[in-house]
């Protein structure tokens, strides 16, 4: 799912940049450089998990590092004012889905 993310987040970013506005010789050059960015982008990525998935001390550092995270989360989720902010961030959700139409 994170590779999936970030994926997509490269890619939006590279397609979003790609509407600038640039002479023809620029956007080139521009467009260029943004494909070649988002494909290290990727490289890293990828070389990151395989790092990971292949050091037995990178992988326990990586599982403890997410069980840290779930922790954090889970305090953080439970404290009683971010849970009414929460509360308040999907009612509010909920109205800008219904004003666009989709609050069937």
């Amino acid at each position: 799912m994170r590779n999936f993310l970030f994926f997509g987040g490269c890619m939006a970013l590279l397609v979003g940049f790609a509407f600038g506005v640039c002479s023809g010789d620029d956007f080139d050059k521009l467009q260029t450089l943004k494909e070649q960015r988002a494909e290290l982008a990727l490289k890293m990525h990828q070389k990151r998990l395989d790092m990971i998935k292949n050091d037995k001390s990178l992988l326990q550092l990586q599982k403890k590092i997410i069980a840290l995270e779930k922790e954090l989360a889970i305090r953080i989720d439970n404290d009683p004012n971010m849970r009414s902010m929460a509360e308040k961030l999907s009612e509010i959700d909920r109205e800008i889905k219904d004003v666009e139409g989709g609050g069937d």
